[in-house]
């Protein structure tokens, strides 16, 4: 299987087409998917994305869109409850 292509920052149309790729992708995988998109470009953290969607099994799921090229690590951090830095992920 290719690995779907990321979709061009600011375009509509090409998030669109990469958000449509998630009723192929499996339910949990669509979620992640979803969430962050909904987010926009402030993203998520594995925290964040743990405490909206309920569970610590989405974090492998956020794992396997970066390796599909649909997410990507922002470049920024943001504190956790602990306060440690975490990754923010955004849609590539």
């Amino acid at each position: 299987m290719n690995p779907p292509a990321p979709f061009v920052q600011g375009s509509l149309t090409s998030c669109e087409a990469a958000l449509g790729i998630a009723p192929h992708l499996g339910r949990m995988e669509g979620q992640v998917l979803s969430y962050i998109a909904a987010r926009e470009t402030y993203g998520a953290t594995d925290a964040e994305i743990i405490e909206a969607l309920g569970s610590h099994s989405y974090r492998p799921r956020r794992i396997l869109l970066v390796q599909l090229g649909l997410l990507r690590d922002s470049g920024g951090t943001r504190k956790t409850s602990s306060g440690r830095k975490a990754v923010i992920w955004t849609l590539a």
